[in-house]
C-alpha cells in the first residue's frame, strides 16, 4: 500500500531506533494515515489520467451573473486540464465535438489545480454537459512512496500516523499521551489542520460519471 512519506522520515522525526519491529509498526501506521487522509481530503493520491462528465441543469446566480462549480474527481492536477468541453449532449462532448469553456468570449474559467475545482463564471450552462480530460496524483517510486508531496501534507500524514502508531502499537508511545481522550484530541486536530485543504466546494456539481484511463 502507497504511503505519503517514508518510514526513514517518521523514525527521525521521532528518534527511534532503526530496527524491524520499529519500522514495521510505523510502516503499518503510515498506511492508515495515507488511507485516512485520502478520506479527509476527498482524493485519491494515486497518478490517474481522468475523463469526467458534469451534468449543468442550472447555474448558481451570484447577482445577475451566472456560475457553475465543478468539484472533479481528483485533486492535485498535474497540470491544467487537457480538455474542458461543453455541449448539449454526452456524445457531444465525448466525440470530440463540442465548445472549449476557455475560448467563449466574455466567460471566465478558474482552474484550482490542488483542490481539483473549476469555477466558471459569465457562461450561461443551463441544461447542458461538461467533460474535463486530466491527469491527476503523484507518481511512486520502486517503494510505494508517492514523489513530490507538498510539505503540509507530508506533515500532515507524519502526524497522524504517530496518532495511528500510539493507538495499536503503545509500546512504542514512549511519553506521548495515550488516554482515549488525548488520541481523539490528536486526531481531531490533524482534521482541523488540513481545514483549509479539503475539497469542499459549496454548490459544486460532482461528476455523473468519470472514466480513469490509467
Amino acid at each position: 500500500m502507497d504511503i505519503l512519506s517514508t518510514v526513514e522520515n517518521l523514525r527521525n522525526r521521532l528518534s527511534y531506533d532503526d530496527a524491524p519491529a520499529i519500522n514495521n509498526a510505523l510502516q503499518a501506521s503510515l498506511q492508515t494515515a495515507t488511507v485516512s487522509l485520502s478520506m479527509m481530503l476527498r482524493t485519491s493520491f494515486a497518478r490517474q489520467d481522468y475523463l469526467d462528465i458534469f451534468s449543468i441543469r442550472a447555474m448558481v446566480r451570484q447577482g445577475s451573473q451566472p456560475a457553475a462549480y465543478l468539484r472533479l474527481k481528483a485533486g492535485f492536477l498535474t497540470a491544467d486540464p487537457t480538455s474542458i468541453l461543453w455541449g448539449s449532449q454526452v456524445s457531444e462532448i465525448t466525440s470530440g465535438g463540442g465548445t472549449d469553456l476557455r475560448s467563449v468570449g466574455n466567460g471566465s474559467v478558474v482552474i484550482d489545480r490542488r483542490t481539483g475545482t473549476i469555477a466558471v463564471h459569465d457562461i450561461e450552462m443551463s441544461n447542458s454537459y461538461v467533460s474535463v480530460e486530466y491527469s491527476a496524483g503523484f507518481e511512486t517510486d520502486k517503494e510505494g512512496v508517492y514523489q513530490n508531496v507538498p510539505e503540509w501534507l507530508i506533515d500532515a500524514v507524519e502526524v497522524l500516523a504517530i496518532v495511528f502508531l500510539d493507538t495499536h502499537y503503545p509500546g512504542f508511545r514512549g511519553e506521548r499521551p495515550g488516554d482515549l481522550a488525548a488520541l481523539k484530541m490528536r486526531r481531531q486536530q490533524v482534521g482541523l489542520d488540513i481545514q483549509p485543504y479539503v475539497r469542499y466546494v459549496p454548490s459544486a456539481e460532482f461528476p455523473i460519471s468519470t472514466l480513469i484511463k490509467g
